[in-house]
């Protein structure tokens, strides 16, 4: 009866077995699981920037984002989609925009009349920022001609690194957040701060405050600016997406 008693027992060796194999299909049937619902996932999944736009959703990848390659198509059938995004570039660079960009763009009257005062307002500003950057900026190096005396705010007798500084001043000027925007560029940190002991070191923080508070007309017109350049960026997204939804149909889908 020991001995029948003793061979009925099992050994370690196939207990170890036993609970490896039992462990393996427990960690199987998880993965399963998690393959399963990963799918269902994706296939569940809508896009919805398109929904949040009030597209329908016949075009594009599978999360609602239109990749350059799927982008193609449209750009082929509507050159505009292209020509729009030039141009909302060129007015968050503060570009004076010509008549060739405007050929092919969809626009109202307002957009039309809102690029032409911008026209108007970007050089006039760049004038009057770029003469009070070569003033501060002379008056900053304490810049001396041959004779030894301070130079003129003459642009063209300007040494070129004076010049350079000058004109990215300049364009920095024409946003609203100008201070730190100068603060901020490389360029620009030699001279800033090289001053930041004194006063001098200061002038990014006076430009839109100190620097025009007796102009009135200036500050005005940066204000009207931005409005401008606000509504233009938003009227071109219109115009961009009604053309996305119209040549949307139109491509061929696979």
């Amino acid at each position: 009866m020991q001995k029948i008693s003793e061979g009925n027992k099992s050994s370690p060796k196939s207990l170890d077995m036993k609970n490896i194999m039992l462990a393996l299909i427990f960690v199987i049937l998880i993965l399963s699981l998690l393959v399963n619902f990963l799918t269902l996932g994706k296939l569940s999944k809508i896009p919805g920037n398109l929904h949040a736009q009030g597209w329908q959703p016949v075009w594009g990848s599978s999360d609602g984002i239109i990749s350059e390659q799927e982008l193609e198509p449209f750009l082929q059938i509507n050159p505009a989609l292209d020509k729009i995004r030039h141009l909302q570039q060129q007015i968050i660079d503060r570009e004076v925009i010509k008549d060739d960009s405007l050929i092919g763009v969809p626009m109202d009257d307002q957009l039309k009349e809102d690029i032409k005062e911008y026209n108007k307002l970007v050089p006039k500003l760049k004038g009057f920022f770029a003469e009070q950057a070569i003033r501060t900026l002379i008056l900053l190096s304490e810049l001396k001609n041959k004779d030894g005396e301070l130079y003129a705010p003459d642009y063209l007798d300007l040494p070129s690194d004076i010049r350079e500084y000058a004109e990215i001043i300049t364009d920095l000027s024409l946003y609203r957040n100008c201070t730190e925007l100068l603060c901020n560029d490389s360029r620009l940190a030699f001279i800033i701060y090289a001053e930041a002991g004194g006063s001098a070191g200061m002038w990014p923080y006076f430009w839109h405050t100190e620097y025009l508070r007796d102009r009135d007309d200036i500050k005005g017109d940066l204000n009207h600016l931005y409005d401008l350049v606000e509504r233009i960026i938003t009227s071109l997204d219109k115009e961009y997406e009604n053309i996305l939804y119209k040549v949307g149909a139109a491509v061929p889908h696979t």
